[in-house]
């Protein structure tokens, strides 16, 4: 195995099964602005970012196989050397050539956001699946991978109605899903973890041996719950609100080890944010959107691993986005010919408890269409 087709075990994870760690499910547009999600206007079909968005879809709306695609910077940035040690036919280099990389974080997404998606004005389904794998080479005197990752596959129905609370409108939104996981182990320790030792690592490297990559499966159901207040004064025109997402959860499976196996039983974590997003006027730009999020769920977190900060300028069938995620600048750029959408997003994120512990900083791509 080429070291640097390390990336593609995603890939092939994510085709192999089409079905499937929780991953997170912000769209490539949210990415772009931070990872604002509540509230904000754009794709309003992919409603697992609150289902109460289902309330402001007029007429039907069809989207087919928006894929995303994206690999953090230091994998990019170093793919040329891990082919040359893949060329190398010196053992003894290659090792050096190992220890001069280590340490190296890799880190890549690949989603189908959704696969299938059909919506109508306070109803829609949709089908969505992610993946994700994340790991590090480590140890520099004898270097070794470590990897972590899956994917998940999420089938989703969702209602919203609008209701008048003390005169004011508050759309209400719930989503029962149907979730199904596969999930990266170790079959001796049982840890959802695996390492390939410096010795493996060269025999996968020349071609002696394949990557073995054990799964185990997890399924259940869940609801996610969310409300929208829209809100229109002289300065400003948008929404605020909140998600709830895991209200309810339960999930199952068996792992199977080397001399056992043993039943799970366990729930997604339970996510609360809250949000705003509106339109208003700025000086040059004009006519601008801004949005922010606010995790109020999250024991580990700082203050700044929970925000997330974005703005969106358009102009003609361009979208200019920028934005804060957990203390990191994103950015990105869309394309919107309405059938067709072509999006970039430069985007960071904390793996780690805090800003800076473990970064993860990717590179994404997404391509779908519309009818």
């Amino acid at each position: 195995m080429k070291l640097y087709y390390v990336p593609i075990i995603l890939i092939s994870l994510f085709v192999s099964s089409l079905h499937a760690v929780s991953i997170e499910n912000y769209t490539i547009q949210q990415k772009a602005m931070g990872g604002v999600s509540v509230a904000t206007f754009t794709q309003l079909s992919q409603f697992q970012s609150n289902p109460a968005k289902l309330a402001l879809i007029e007429g039907v709306d069809i989207d087919l196989l928006h894929l995303n695609v994206g690999f953090n910077k230091e994998l990019i940035s170093n793919l040329s050397k891990l082919s040359d040690i893949q060329s190398e036919t010196d053992e003894s280099r290659q090792i050096e050539m190992l220890k001069d990389l280590t340490p190296l974080k890799l880190g890549g997404k690949v989603r189908l956001t959704p696969l299938v998606s059909f919506t109508k004005q306070n109803m829609g389904f949709s089908h969505f699946t992610n993946g994700q794998i994340s790991g590090a080479l480590k140890r520099k005197s004898a270097p070794g991978l470590e990897l972590t990752g899956g994917t998940e596959s999420n089938f989703a129905f969702g209602y919203a109605r609008p209701i008048k609370i003390n005169n004011r409108v508050v759309l209400l939104g719930v989503s029962p899903k149907y979730v199904s996981k596969k999930i990266i182990y170790d079959k001796v320790s049982g840890e959802d973890t695996i390492e390939w030792t410096q010795s493996e690592l060269l025999r996968m490297i020349n071609g002696i041996d394949e990557a073995d990559v054990d799964l185990y499966s997890l399924s259940g159901f869940g609801i996610d719950t969310g409300l929208l207040i829209p809100f229109d004064n002289k300065k400003a025109t948008g929404m605020m609100g909140l998600t709830i997402k895991n209200l309810v959860s339960s999930l199952s499976g068996t792992k199977d080890l080397t001399n056992s196996s043993s039943e799970i039983k366990t729930r997604d974590p339970l996510i609360a944010v809250l949000g705003t997003s509106f339109e208003t006027q700025l000086p040059v730009l004009n006519k601008t959107t801004l949005a922010a999020d606010y995790n109020l769920i999250d024991d580990n977190g700082s203050f700044f691993k929970r925000l997330h900060l974005g703005a969106e300028k358009k102009v003609s069938v361009l979208e200019f986005r920028g934005g804060v995620n957990q203390g990191y600048i994103v950015g990105g750029l869309g394309l919107n010919l309405k059938i067709f959408t072509l999006n970039y997003a430069f985007f960071g994120e904390e793996l780690g408890n805090d800003l800076g512990e473990t970064p993860l900083l990717t590179h994404n791509i997404h391509l779908g269409f519309s009818f």
